[in-house]
């Protein structure tokens, strides 16, 4: 552009000169007759002419000129100004100037301008004008001064090319430039840039105050030598021939060491800059500092790994729903929980839904609609169905949570199966129930029994005050009979009751069944085989034996009764045993010890779930009316528990029943010894007040 000006400088001072020539022509020519000398000048003068005028031509189709006088005045200016600037040529004729003056440049300036010319010297700079519309444009302009012959200005000539393109080109870079400044120094972020023998060319304010040296210190150092720990110095500077050799954009992770020996982890986000020839020149590099986030990882994923540890101790499932995607997670105890390996759910809401109870679906159903909804934190309890068709009680807390505009965005929750309690809670009532029911009974039959020795007492004295012949006799011997069948009932309300007088032994179970075994076999009849499998070193027990002889054979009548319809097995089996904690948590009234088991199992019809639930209660009978008093179970109840034992069942209909009672194993005859003394009951009953 500084040429075209000058070019065009000359250009104007040519057209000025060829002009004062023409003058002078045709002042010669008004002089000299018509002569050869006047007719070379006609001629040279012409020729002058067409050289101006095709100068004047390609000027005006290219530049932007105009004519002013001494003031500033327009006098001149041609269709290109005009075309630019807005202004027809009549607009612009007899205008300052200032007119097309965009005001843009300073005082100072204006001044310097004009002292220039005004000397007489020629000025070269660029301008912003303003068109007619307001807007704006860039002339890169000459003004050349005409003088008088006293050196006096007559007119100035402005010829300029408009370079509004490379202005606003450079006025955009320069922004850029600014905004990359201000982005090294304000960016905390490390920014370094490297030649291709990996020394410092540039580096930013963040950069400097986190490795502890100046920008001035830094520049020109290796950069691999002073920031890197040396042990990786190595390994980096082959990473670093990598990223040259890869693409032009990588990103690596790198320790620094600051100037005062902390190490620092790095991601470096490196780009290659490149030069004409497509050679890697350097490097422009930058680093985030990873290190307090890694121990935010660290510690987070630490924290997590504790939760996890407490959740999956305490048997605790977790889930995560983003409900957006649907995608519905499950850890491997929730998994667990519905009776599926690890990995084998599916993670979808309708996989979640197959393995719930399908009456306990719409409900869940309905609390997750009212929770899209509203959002916050809600409780559910559902049966969960697995694979093999096992049912289990599933207690669940969850919380929704909204977007900004109210919407679901996600859910999560935590999961605990609640079987076992949900078991040792009926397990519990029931005892309650029992325990009130023994105390009722055990009144009822203490109180029945000082009436009915005095009833047998009365009976005993007439029967010996009647002669044998007479006929009453029968009458009150009935009356006996009687009184002595409700005399055995309320020893079985006491036994329930754990109010009978007994007499504790030392007893191996093995040799009381043993010694039963024949008693056994005439009571439950042909068609019923019974087995033994009995432990022959049995560790012993304290307990009455009649009781217990009491206990198995009402055990054994009953699974007679179970197998009436077409014979079985009886089996009876003694052993040791050890209940630990586990077993104790999950089966109420089981404390841990060692115990001596006592099993009795049938291949009868078996119980559904309602009379297992009643079995023990007294008065409670699935028997025909007359054909049992409901006392049987209960009395084995009583007696067990009043030993210290546990009794348990196990019945599945059409399979079969098998009681276990687990009596504590006595160590030594100390146990004896601490024991109440024996005292012999009366055979109708005591007398108590």
């Amino acid at each position: 552009s500084v040429c075209a000006v000058e070019a065009g400088f000359f250009q104007a001072a040519e057209i000025a000169l060829l002009g004062e020539a023409a003058e002078d022509l045709s002042f010669a020519l008004d002089n000299i007759a018509l002569s050869a000398e006047r007719e070379r000048a006609e001629r040279r003068a012409r020729e002058y002419s067409r050289e101006a005028t095709d100068l004047l031509h390609a000027i005006n189709q290219h530049s932007l000129v105009a004519l002013t006088d001494a003031n500033g005045i327009i006098t001149f200016a041609n269709d290109k100004l005009s075309s630019r600037s807005q202004y027809s040529t009549t607009e612009l004729i007899g205008q300052d100037h200032r007119l097309i003056n965009s005001r843009y440049h300073s005082a100072a300036f204006m001044r310097d301008l004009w002292a220039t010319i005004k000397r007489g010297e020629v000025w070269q700079g660029e301008i912003r004008n303003t068109a007619k519309d307001g807007t704006h444009y860039w002339v890169d302009t000459t003004i050349v001064p005409f003088l008088n012959g006293d050196g006096s200005v007559r007119q100035y000539m402005e010829i300029g090319a408009e370079i509004t393109e490379r202005k606003e080109a450079e006025f955009a870079l320069r922004i850029e430039r600014d905004r990359a400044q201000q982005y090294l120094d304000t960016a905390e972020v490390i920014l370094l840039a490297l030649d291709i023998t990996g020394s410092i060319t540039l580096v930013n304010r963040y950069a400097c105050a986190m490795l502890g040296w100046s920008a001035e210190e830094l520049i020109g150092r290796d950069f691999i030598e002073t920031c890197v720990p040396p042990k990786i110095r190595d390994a980096t500077r082959r990473r670093l021939a990598e990223v040259h050799a890869g693409s032009d954009s990588s990103v690596v992770l790198n320790p620094i060491i600051t100037r005062s020996g902390e190490e620092r982890l790095i991601e470096w986000r490196n780009t290659l800059l490149r030069d004409s020839d497509g050679v890697v020149a350097s490097t422009f590099s930058s680093g985030s500092d990873l290190t307090e986030r890694n121990e935010a990882i660290e510690a987070l994923r630490a924290a997590e790994e504790r939760m996890r540890f407490a959740l999956e101790s305490a048997n605790v499932g977790i889930w995560d729903m983003d409900i957006t995607t649907g995608l519905l997670r499950w850890s491997d105890v929730m998994e667990a929980q519905y009776g599926l390996q690890a990995g084998g759910f599916p993670g979808t809401l309708e996989a979640f839904g197959e393995r719930v109870h399908p009456q306990d679906w719409g409900q869940f159903v309905t609390t997750m609609d009212r929770m899209m909804r509203t959002g916050g934190d809600f409780t559910q309890q559902h049966r969960a169905l697995w694979p093999d068709g096992t049912i289990r009680v599933l207690s669940g807390a969850g919380r929704v949570v909204l977007g900004e505009d109210g919407t679901p965005v996600r859910a999560v929750g935590i999961s605990l199966d609640i079987t076992e309690q949900r078991v040792l809670e009926a397990q519990f009532q029931q005892a309650q129930k029992m325990e009130a029911v023994g105390r009722l009974a055990g009144g009822v039959a203490h109180d029945f029994n000082n009436l009915l020795t005095v009833m047998l007492g009365f009976c005993e004295l007439l029967l010996n005050d009647m002669p044998p012949t007479d006929h009453r006799r029968a009458d009150l011997e009935e009356i006996q009979k009687a009184g002595v069948s409700a005399a055995a009932l309320t020893r079985q309300l006491l036994a329930f009751s754990r109010k009978q007088i007994t007499s504790p032994t030392l007893l191996n179970l093995s040799e009381v069944v043993s010694d039963i075994h024949g008693m056994i076999e005439r009571l439950i009849g042909e068609d019923i085989n019974v087995l033994l499998r009995l432990q022959a070193d049995l560790g012993p027990v304290m307990a009455d034996r009649a009781q217990l002889e009491q206990v198995i054979m009402n055990l054994t009548v009953n699974a007679r009764d179970a197998m009436s319809a077409g014979g079985g097995a009886l089996t009876i089996e003694t052993r040791d045993v050890d209940l630990d904690e586990h077993y104790a948590k999950t089966h109420f009234g089981a404390t841990p010890g060692s115990y001596v088991l006592l099993s009795v199992s049938d291949t009868g019809s078996g119980m559904t779930a309602e009379t297992q639930s009643r079995l023990f209660e007294p008065f409670f009978t699935t028997k025909d009316v007359g054909k049992g008093t409901g006392l049987g179970m209960a009395t084995v109840h009583g007696i067990v528990t009043s030993c210290g034992g546990y009794i348990n069942v196990y019945s599945e209909l059409g399979v079969g029943t098998s009681f276990k009672i687990y009596l504590p194993r006595a160590h030594d005859t100390g146990e004896m010894r601490s024991a109440s003394p024996p005292m012999v009951e009366h055979p109708t009953g005591t007398l108590s007040v």
